[in-house]
C-alpha cells in the first residue's frame, strides 16, 4: 500500500504557521504532535524492534543451558520382555514341551559431573557473555529506530515549514504581479517590467511543487516509521546537558555506545571459548548412581525379583592423537585474537566518529546565529528596495531580487535549524545515550533483564506467557491508520472527479 497524499492533505500542511518571531525564527501552531508522540507511536508497534526484543529472549535461554551444566542428569528406563521355547526331541519324548517367560526391567540412573576441565564454568561465562552481546545489539536496534524517526520526523518539519514560506513568497509575488498589471495600466511600469514579475511567479510556482513533491516524499517514509500520517508537527527541544568537550563525549561513549559494548562482550566471549577448548584435552571425573528392579515369572510358576543398586566413579583422560583438539585450541585463540582486533578497531572508529559528531554540532548550531542575521538584513534590503523602486532609485529587477534572496534565506534558516537539531541527536545516539528516558518519552522501555532474571529463576517452565512485546491490538492500530489514510485519499479522488 502507497500512502501518497492528495493535493488536499497539502494545504491542510501548509496551513502550518511558520512564524519567524524578529530574528528567532522560532515556530507556533495551533495544533501539533510532538516529536515525543511520534517515538512513542513508533516504540509500541514498530516490528522490527519488536523481533529483536524476541532476539533478545531467545538468547537468554543459554544462560539457563549453561546453568544446566552445574546440575546432575537423570533418566528412568524401563523395559518388558516375553520369552516363549517350544522344545521337541525325537528320541527322548519326555524331554519335549513348553516354556514361556514374562520379565520386566525398570530402574533410574542419575550422572553427576564433578570435573570437566573446567568446561562449565566457562561455558557460563561464555553464555552471559553472549547475552549481553545481545543485549548490546538490542539497544543498537533500539536507537537505530529513534534516530530514524527523528530524522523522519525533522525532515517532514522542514518540508512542511519550506512549504509555507514558499506559499507566503508565491502570495507576495501574486499580489506584485496584480499591482504590476494596475501599473502598467497608468504607465507606471513598462510591459518588461510585468514579465519580469510574471516569471519570478512562474518561478515561485515551480518551487511550491517541488515543496509539495518534497513534503510527500518526507511523509511517505514518516507513514513507514510511525504507522500515520504526520499532522502538524513543531520543533522540538535542543538535547540538554550535551558534554562539554571531545574528550567527555568519548568517555560517555566508551561505557554506553552499543556497538563498542558489543565488540568487548563477543572479545570475551572468544577468550571463554578458549577455555572451553582446552578442557577437551583435561580429564574429567563423572559419578554415576544406577538402581534397577527386574522381575521374572515363567510357565512353571517360578518367580524372581532381583533389586541392584551401583554407584560408579569414572574419570577419563582424553589422548588427542588426532590433533583434532589441538586444532580446536588454536582456532579458539586466533578467533579471540581477531575479537580483540575488531575492540579495538571498533574503539578507534568510536573516537573518530564521537569528534566528528562534536564538530557537527558546534558548527551547525553556530550556523544559526548567522542565519538569523541574514534573514534579518534580508528583510530589510527587500523592505529598503520596495520603498526606493517606488521613487525611482530601484528598478522592479532589483526589488524582485531582493524578494527572492529574503526567501532564500528563509529556507536556509529553516534547515540550519534542522541540521543543528539532526547533529545533537546523532550525538547523543554515538554516545549510546538516545533512549527514551533521554529524550523523556512517557512511555516504559523494554528491559531485557527482566527476561533473564525470570529464565534465571525458574529453569522448569516451558511457557512463554508474559512477553513484555508491543500487542497485536498496536500492530492492529496502525494497519487500521493506514487503511483510513487510503480510504480518505479514494474519497477525495472521487469528490474531484
Amino acid at each position: 500500500m502507497v500512502f501518497t497524499p492528495t493535493r488536499r492533505s497539502l494545504k491542510k500542511c501548509s496551513s502550518f504557521i511558520l512564524a519567524l518571531c524578529g530574528s528567532v525564527g522560532s515556530f507556533e501552531s495551533l495544533s501539533a504532535e510532538t516529536l515525543k508522540e511520534a517515538i512513542a507511536i513508533a516504540y509500541q508497534t514498530n516490528a522490527t524492534l519488536a523481533s529483536a526484543q524476541a532476539g533478545t529472549k531467545a538468547t537468554s535461554e543459554l544462560l539457563a543451558q549453561a546453568a544446566a551444566g552445574w546440575l546432575p542428569t537423570a533418566q528412568i528406563f524401563g523395559a518388558v520382555d516375553k520369552e516363549y521355547k517350544d522344545t521337541t526331541h525325537s528320541t527322548l519324548a519326555s524331554n519335549s514341551g513348553h516354556a514361556r517367560r514374562d520379565g520386566t526391567n525398570t530402574g533410574l540412573e542419575i550422572t553427576q559431573n564433578i570435573y570437566s576441565g573446567g568446561a562449565t564454568e566457562a561455558n557460563a561465562q561464555m553464555r552471559q557473555a553472549e547475552v549481553q552481546a545481545a543485549v548490546a545489539g538490542y539497544r543498537k536496534t533500539e536507537q537505530d529506530l529513534l534516530l530514524a524517526v527523528i530524522k523522519s520526523y525533522l525532515e517532514v518539519l522542514k518540508n512542511q515549514a519550506i512549504l509555507d514560506q514558499t506559499n507566503k513568497h508565491l502570495t507576495r509575488l501574486k499580489r506584485e504581479f496584480e499591482q504590476g498589471k494596475a501599473r502598467l495600466e497608468l504607465q507606471d511600469i513598462t510591459l518588461t517590467d510585468l514579465a519580469q514579475i510574471e516569471a519570478e511567479l512562474a518561478r515561485a510556482e515551480s518551487d511550491r511543487i517541488k515543496a509539495e513533491g518534497d513534503l510527500e516524499s518526507a511523509q511517505a517514509q514518516y507513514v513507514g516509521l510511525v504507522g500515520k500520517m504526520p499532522d502538524l508537527l513543531t520543533f522540538p527541544e535542543t538535547p540538554l546537558f550535551l558534554p562539554k568537550d571531545k574528550q567527555e563525549a568519548f568517555e560517555i561513549a566508551l561505557t554506553q555506545n552499543p556497538d563498542y559494548i558489543k565488540s568487548q562482550f563477543e572479545e570475551r566471549s572468544t577468550k571463554d571459548n578458549v577455555e572451553i577448548a582446552l578442557a577437551a584435552m583435561r580429564p574429567s571425573v563423572d559419578v554415576k548412581l544406577a538402581l534397577s528392579r527386574s522381575e521374572n515369572n515363567d510357565s512353571f510358576s517360578k518367580k524372581s525379583r532381583v533389586y541392584d543398586g551401583i554407584a560408579t566413579a569414572s574419570v577419563k583422560v582424553p589422548l588427542d592423537i588426532s590433533g583434532d583438539a589441538q586444532s580446536k585450541v588454536r582456532r579458539a585463540r586466533l578467533e579471540a585474537s581477531q575479537k580483540r582486533l575488531t575492540r579495538k578497531a571498533t574503539r578507534d572508529q568510536l573516537s573518530t566518529s564521537v569528534s566528528q559528531k562534536m564538530d557537527a554540532v558546534t558548527t551547525t548550531t553556530s550556523q544559526i546565529g548567522r542565519f538569523k542575521e541574514l534573514v534579518k538584513f534580508k528583510n530589510i534590503a527587500r523592505e529598503g528596495m520596495t520603498l526606493e523602486e517606488e521613487i525611482g532609485a530601484r528598478t522592479i529587477n532589483e526589488r524582485l531580487k531582493a524578494e527572492d534572496e529574503y526567501y532564500e534565506a528563509e529556507v536556509e534558516l529553516i534547515d540550519a535549524r534542522v541540521k543543528a537539531l539532526t547533529s545533537h541527536f546523532e550525538l547523543l545516539a554515538e554516545m549510546g545515550e538516545l533512549t527514551l528516558t533521554r529524550l523523556d518519552v512517557p512511555i516504559t522501555s523494554y528491559n531485557p533483564d527482566s527476561y533473564i532474571n525470570e529464565v534465571s529463576g525458574a529453569p522448569y517452565n516451558l511457557s512463554v506467557e508474559g512477553e513484555s512485546l508491543p500487542s497485536q491490538d498496536g500492530f492492529d492500530k496502525v494497519e487500521q491508520n493506514k487503511d483510513q489514510e487510503e480510504e480518505k485519499k479514494i474519497t477525495e479522488e472521487l469528490e474531484k472527479i
